[in-house]
């Protein structure tokens, strides 16, 4: 199966900077909620629609030194046209799971913005997304990415201004990003696969797990 991204440009949108201490990041609070939204992660669909996916591994030292508890990346390429998304999935406490935004953690490997973030949002899935453009201005061939990022704690995917407010009461919160490599003129965000994918992906995962209240 192609790849989309190497794993480890993942790695870098959870663990490319500092954790949020005391209260942000609820290192005071004693809660099973993160414990309990890691097993769930068990339950991502792996084929959903006309897409297969395959599962990667992070190093669990890693995600312990970035205060997570959980966390499933997955690559899924749909058998019918040959679109390719790669998807990382992370909870555990609001704090750290909250921050590390891609316009701040992959400009630490090279990426720039492009334009500004828009929001996608989908009344029918009742959810929204973030969603950026990047790009390595210094690459030899043109790399650009799409990233569509959000939140979770309570059963909608959201995506507020400021997650580190919104979510810091939350027992648990999950972090999902849909990251797709753009082809050349392949820009509209009415067209992009990836939003193809969450259409069908999203019922399912839902399904698979709801995120504590």
């Amino acid at each position: 199966m192609p790849r989309l991204l190497s794993l480890l440009v993942l790695f870098v949108v959870v663990l490319g900077s500092g954790i949020a201490h005391g209260l942000w990041s609820g290192r005071w609070n004693v809660s099973d909620g993160p414990a309990r939204a890691a097993a769930r992660l068990a339950e991502v669909p792996m084929t959903v629609g006309d897409w297969d996916g395959r599962a990667g591994e992070l190093n669990p030292r890693h995600l312990s030194v970035a205060d997570i508890s959980g966390a499933h990346v997955g690559e899924y390429v749909n058998r019918r046209t040959g679109s390719v998304v790669s998807t990382l999935l992370v909870c555990g406490r609001p704090g750290p799971v909250s921050v590390h935004t891609p316009e701040i953690c992959y400009s630490g490997v090279g990426y720039g913005l492009v334009g500004t973030r828009t929001r996608y949002a989908d009344p029918a899935l009742a959810a929204e997304f973030w969603v950026r453009d990047l790009q390595k201005p210094q690459a030899a061939a043109p790399d650009r990415l799409r990233i569509f990022y959000a939140w979770n704690a309570e059963g909608a995917w959201l995506a507020p201004e400021n997650p580190r407010l919104t979510f810091f009461r939350q027992p648990a919160l999950y972090k999902f990003y849909v990251i797709r490599k753009l082809l050349p003129g392949d820009e509209t965000l009415e067209n992009d696969p990836a939003v193809d994918f969450l259409k069908v992906f999203l019922p399912q995962l839902n399904k698979s797990f709801c995120p504590d209240s």
